[in-house]
């Protein structure tokens, strides 16, 4: 808290689930100031980390709901979770928001593309053993080092040597993988849950088809057409990804779609307008 003491803002701002969102929510109440929840993802909302931290860690990420002028989540879902394990918890929706990507034509673009941690929720064998299914899709991974000290990278890293038409890309730079993105026909997710990951919104700003295995946030991909989800089945997914990859008609007009969802709803510009909106309506200055 020393930090606060120092900066003494009007409002303070916390994003996931930690200890350190509830100290600040202390603070903010003893100085008579405000603090915002920002909900980061599904186990900030749905009982999961509070049952791993412990009572004490666990007690401080309740005080941060409890005392926030306003939770903002990122989906309806997360809006769900919270009500349901705290009714009456105010919360806004505030989807994030990111810039235009660069938008390849799609004779440019090549493949498959999996993009993110080597973490078990995601769930990227299942990537490698999609590409082994189909031999004649390019596929290429993004895959940065959890270091968490369960050895799932080395062993992703391992499995892909034996895959030819998998090209893995180990611990990518931001600026390197969102350009991976732009270039590929269709991004995949193989994660079991998530919030509303960036990685989505950076594909529909890049004009790039989105198919996921087990989730949809809010819908959004079904809803807009931008593509969809495999209700879990591995070979649902292997046939989006074939159409997506082969059949140019299809694309094209999926990526139109995917651009008019970022320009409406998930541009950084409609971002910034909604969260300036809460921030003025929380934070009274001085």
């Amino acid at each position: 808290t020393r930090l606060l003491d120092a900066i003494d803002p009007d409002l303070v701002v916390h994003q996931g689930a930690s200890h350190t969102a509830g100290y600040a929510a202390l603070w903010a109440r003893h100085r008579g100031r405000r603090s915002l929840f920002w909900v980061a993802h599904e186990i900030d909302v749905d009982g999961q980390y509070e049952a791993a931290a412990g009572p004490l860690l666990g007690w401080l990420h309740r005080r941060a709901l409890a005392l926030a002028a306003e939770v903002v989540c990122t989906t309806r879902r997360q809006q769900s979770l919270l009500d349901s394990r705290r009714p009456g918890r105010s919360s806004v929706l505030v989807r994030y928001g990111v810039q235009a990507g660069e938008a390849d034509p799609g004779s440019q673009r090549v493949g498959a593309l999996w993009v993110g941690r080597a973490a078990g929720f995601k769930r990227p064998s299942l990537f490698v053993d999609l590409a082994r299914a189909l031999p004649e899709v390019p596929f290429t991974m993004v895959l940065a080092d959890n270091r968490d000290g369960e050895g799932l990278f080395d062993s992703i890293r391992s499995r892909a040597q034996g895959v030819p038409n998998l090209t893995l890309c180990p611990n990518l730079d931001h600026p390197s993988s969102v350009r991976a993105v732009a270039r590929t026909r269709v991004l995949v997710s193989t994660s079991t849950q998530e919030g509303l990951p960036l990685v989505f919104l950076e594909a529909l700003a890049a004009g790039t088809p989105v198919a996921s295995l087990a989730f949809d946030p809010d819908g959004l991909l079904r809803d807009h057409g931008v593509f969809g989800c495999a209700g879990g089945s591995l070979e649902s997914l292997a046939r989006m990804v074939v159409q997506l990859t082969s059949d140019d008609a299809l694309f094209a007009a999926v990526s139109r779609r995917a651009l008019d969802l970022w320009r409406t709803e998930l541009s950084l510009d409609v971002h910034v307008q909604r969260f300036r909106d809460v921030v003025g309506r929380v934070a009274p200055g001085r």
